[in-house]
């Protein structure tokens, strides 16, 4: 387990590196980490294109457990719960259904993820946001 978890670690690492490099368009960072999983991980391109919507996952749904556990506090106490979501939607007629969706303790965490991702500043919202949850365009 641990070797999958350096794995995962050094996969983080390259995501972020790479998807935080301004200078690469939002094209070039898929391919480009895909390249460096390639390369530095020792993965086929199948298997690198994989772990990469993994590793894109783990990234955004970092806070989720704690987020949901002060969700249920929270309605437990009958309060509206002070969290974020920052989400992805798909393609076509899936357009206005969330594909990726993470839940955050706050509003700056939800942004530094959505800025990460580069995903619109529109997809961060109060609440939560589920995946094959219906999102306003």
């Amino acid at each position: 387990m641990a070797k999958a978890e350096s794995k995962m670690n050094k996969a983080i690492a390259i995501f972020r590196l790479v998807y935080g490099d301004s200078s690469l368009d939002n094209n070039q960072v898929r391919k480009t980490c895909i390249e460096r999983f390639q390369k530095e991980l020792k993965m086929q391109p199948a298997t690198a294109s994989t772990y990469l919507a993994h590793v894109q996952k783990a990234v955004i749904t970092a806070e989720q457990e704690g987020a949901m556990a002060k969700v249920e506090k929270a309605l437990g106490n009958n309060k509206e719960p002070q969290v974020w979501t920052t989400y992805r939607t798909g393609r076509g007629d899936k357009s206005d259904v969330a594909t990726l969706a993470g839940v955050f303790m706050s509003k700056k965490a939800a942004k530094e993820a959505n800025e990460l991702l580069r995903l619109p500043t529109g997809n961060i919202k109060k609440g939560v946001i589920e995946i094959g949850q219906t999102v306003a365009a």
